[in-house]
């Protein structure tokens, strides 16, 4: 009999393309089955999108400038830091995309699944359009 560690090792050899096995396997041996069930409300707009990014984004760099050792104003000017935030941008409206790109877009993707997606992604592009 083979020990555990061999065993796996093998298997995840054995399957190193196929994701979806990997990451089934990861979660029966971790015991780790999320049922999760994502929504968005329907109130959202795109303003409440762009605010939400925006928070990501400016929660991180504080987070880097944190970490950031200090530097004098001579090696600041030296490699030249700048910063491109403009918090006067908003987002007023999406771009509406016609059926086609959408459907470029579905089929030059991955057909790896998360478990958070609605539907795996092999699916939606074999039922498409």
């Amino acid at each position: 009999m083979r020990p555990k560690p061999d065993y796996y090792s093998n298997l995840i050899e054995v399957n190193k393309s196929n994701t979806r096995f990997l990451f089934s396997a990861v979660a029966r041996l971790t015991n780790c089955h999320s049922a999760v069930e994502p929504s968005l409300p329907a109130t959202l707009s795109s303003d409440d999108f762009l605010l939400f990014f925006n928070n990501k984004i400016k929660t991180i760099r504080d987070k880097l400038d944190a970490m950031t050792p200090t530097i004098s104003p001579e090696q600041a000017q030296a490699v030249k830091l700048v910063s491109h935030i403009n918090p006067s941008v908003t987002l007023e409206r999406f771009t509406a995309v016609d059926q086609a790109e959408i459907t470029s877009a579905i089929m030059s993707s991955k057909s790896s699944t998360c478990i958070l997606d609605p539907i795996p992604s092999r699916l939606l592009k074999d039922i498409l359009p």
